[in-house]
């Protein structure tokens, strides 16, 4: 069972396919105002994972911008 505690909710939902892991880890960081997280990256990049062993989410080499892939399925 999969639970969408904050962490991989937040993960989930950005994962729209605009952007690169690096690229989604210094975006996430630079929303701090204050000291970034020690662990930042790290908690992205296992939530990444575990939403990827769960077949959630997919890497792609290429950009998937396809608006259907916001829509709920029915």
């Amino acid at each position: 069972m999969f639970n969408l505690d904050p962490w991989p909710q937040i993960v989930f939902i950005a994962a729209k396919g605009k952007m690169t892991v690096v690229q989604y880890v210094a975006d996430c960081a630079s929303k701090y105002t204050s000291a970034i997280p020690t662990a930042l990256d790290e908690t992205i990049i296992y939530e990444l994972d575990q939403l990827l062993h769960e077949k959630l989410i997919a890497f792609s080499d290429t950009v998937d911008l396809d608006p259907l892939h916001d829509r709920p399925r029915n």
